[in-house]
């Protein structure tokens, strides 16, 4: 059955409080909020006036008629008094797309949703409705393909709470009411608001505590807890917070691959966070990988990890350098067993350090006490004359060479093939690597650009919806 919670955009909401509250104690009467409002947002007065009825339907502002000292009635309008709002039992808006309107009710979670916005299959039967947060948390479908034990798990997810912290965005780190309000650009006093429009508060601090103590028994309910703290960003920040690159959208584009990156082999994925072995990309996985020859538009045939086949795709990762990540047709394939001379490869040195690997990883496959055994990288291995003679070794990355000549049918440095994902988490400082490791630089949340949000200015700035990230 549909009902309906509230009428008006969350983002409209909180510009009409803002022209509201920017008046101090004035008397805000009907044609001063309009264009008080439409001169802050330049939003149309006829938008603001629909949206101003809607608020007043859903008592998220308060009317009342006085007289004027000419002895005139007029209706003036205030903020509401958020300790009087009774919270109900069920989110106010659609989990989905984050707006109003008429909704339906999971009988298991407060989670509402639009019958518009539900996929056909998940669309309530009768009078039941089951939401989908709800529905992929019970029946876990990732655990039908990976078998993680649940320290492991929540050791994996551990792992992704800390780098997304390591972004350093404090409305991530904690859904505290004074920090989102002024994240927001407004005062902590306007703290009051958290309350009204998020219903379900969510943050890393939250979701770091439950992977601590061993509290997630599903990839989905992970899934699930981030696309909660999504939600309460787009209510509350607004919808361009996860559009174009924006911190709510590349948090949960990074947090959906880290999670598939999991699914395809959480071996892989726990050993580029811990790092604790200088042959760790060499390392045999529980679910062995086939190894290949793998050949991007542009490269030569470059020794890779097959992680996932779909079709006549190939998914592979890389040897050597940051183990970038390939979606490669099944034509630009060719076994290991192939010669090198078949394959027409003109060695280089960060080909050379992706075929040490490569031995290194067919040597542990037939003797696992090998790896034990193994010297540090650049001691007594293959690396070591590079290292002396100032050369790259094999623990550096394409983008670190600098060579003075070069041939003109080949560069003399050959980078590793680049087709990995370039994750939207970027543009908030984050580069994610296509093995699930990630180079972070530290953002830090300042005032609102002016220019476009997305673009950088001259200085490596990036103005993200209300925020400005420092590159």
């Amino acid at each position: 059955m549909q009902v309906t919670r509230r009428l008006a955009m969350p983002q409209r909401i909180q510009q009409i409080w803002d022209a509201i509250g920017s008046q101090g104690n004035q008397v805000m009467d009907f044609e001063r909020l309009l264009t008080t409002a439409s001169t802050m947002f330049k939003v149309p007065r006829d938008e603001l006036n629909h949206e101003l009825n809607h608020a007043l339907k859903d008592y998220l502002v308060v009317s009342e008629v006085v007289e004027t000292q000419r002895r005139e009635e007029t209706e003036i309008y205030k903020l509401p008094d958020a300790s009087t709002m009774e919270k109900g039992d069920h989110d106010w808006y659609c989990f989905q797309c984050h707006l109003g309107g008429q909704i339906v009710k999971c009988e298991d979670c407060p989670r509402v949703y639009h019958l518009e916005c539900l996929p056909e299959d998940r669309k309530p039967e009768k009078d039941l409705f089951v939401c989908p947060a709800c529905h992929i948390m019970t029946h876990k479908p990732s655990a039908e393909k990976v078998s993680i034990k649940p320290k492991v798990l929540n050791q994996l997810l551990h792992y992704i709470c800390e780098r997304f912290k390591s972004w350093q965005i404090n409305f991530l780190d904690k859904a505290d009411a004074k920090t989102w309000a002024v994240a927001g650009n407004r005062l902590p006093k306007d703290a009051w608001r958290f309350g009204l429009l998020v219903y379900l508060p969510m943050d890393l601090e939250i979701m770091t505590t439950k992977a601590v103590n061993g509290k997630y028994v599903s990839l989905e309910e992970f899934q699930v807890d981030c696309e909660t703290l999504v939600h309460a960003i787009g209510v509350y920040f607004g919808l361009d917070m996860l559009r174009g690159g924006n911190i709510g959208q590349a948090f949960l584009r990074d947090a959906l691959h880290d999670i598939q990156e999991i699914k395809l082999c959480h071996d892989c994925f726990r050993r580029s966070n811990e790092k604790n072995h200088d042959w760790w990309f060499c390392l045999p996985c529980s679910t062995p990988h086939e190894v290949v020859w793998a050949k991007q538009t542009g490269y030569p045939y470059w020794p890779a990890k097959v992680m996932k086949k779909d079709g006549n795709k190939y998914d592979v990762r890389y040897f050597g350098g940051n183990y970038e990540r390939g979606i490669i047709d099944a034509k630009n394939i060719q076994p290991i067993e192939t010669s090198i001379n078949q394959l027409k490869v003109r060695r280089t040195a960060l080909w050379n350090d992706a075929f040490d690997e490569l031995t290194k990883f067919q040597e542990i496959a037939k003797d696992p006490e090998l790896a034990t055994k193994l010297p540090p990288k650049g001691r007594g291995g293959p690396s070591s004359a590079k290292a002396k003679t100032g050369k790259r070794v094999a623990s550096q990355s394409p983008e670190e060479v600098v060579t003075k000549k070069s041939r003109k049918s080949e560069p003399s440095s050959t980078p590793t093939p680049k087709t990995s994902r370039k994750s939207a988490a970027s543009k908030a400082g984050t580069t994610t690597q296509a093995n699930g490791t990630s180079s972070s630089t530290p953002a830090s949340v300042g005032s609102p650009g002016k220019k476009k949000a997305g673009a950088a200015n001259k200085s490596g700035t990036f103005n993200i919806g209300h925020f400005c990230i420092i590159l």
